[in-house]
């Protein structure tokens, strides 16, 4: 969690070895509930096709990084649907970086 912006939280995470260029990243930035419902639709649905797609030991998996911006964590905690999507969306996720948070 920092309180940067989302961009500069980024290149921290590049810079902490967190993220890397291999790394599939989503970036939740959007602060009405509507898009914020459509956000996480999106990476659920990415997170279902991929399961989808086989469970063999062959199959690498790409890496998974989230990067959600403070005011989107703010509408999320309001709304017990969005936590519960947030929390299934997150527990797939490799990295999560919180950006413009305050120690609240």
């Amino acid at each position: 969690m920092t309180g940067d912006k989302v961009e500069t939280a980024i290149n921290i995470g590049f810079s902490a070895g967190l993220l890397s260029e291999d790394m599939s990243i989503k970036i939740f930035n959007k602060t009405e509930k509507e898009e914020i419902i459509a956000m996480q639709n999106e990476v659920l649905q990415t997170l279902e096709d991929e399961q989808d797609e086989g469970s063999g030991d062959e199959v690498i998996k790409q890496k998974k990084a989230l990067i959600v911006a403070g005011e989107v964590l703010t509408k999320i905690s309001d709304s017990i649907e969005l936590k519960e999507s947030f929390m299934k969306i997150t527990d797939k996720m490799d990295v999560v970086i919180a950006c413009r948070v305050t120690p609240k």
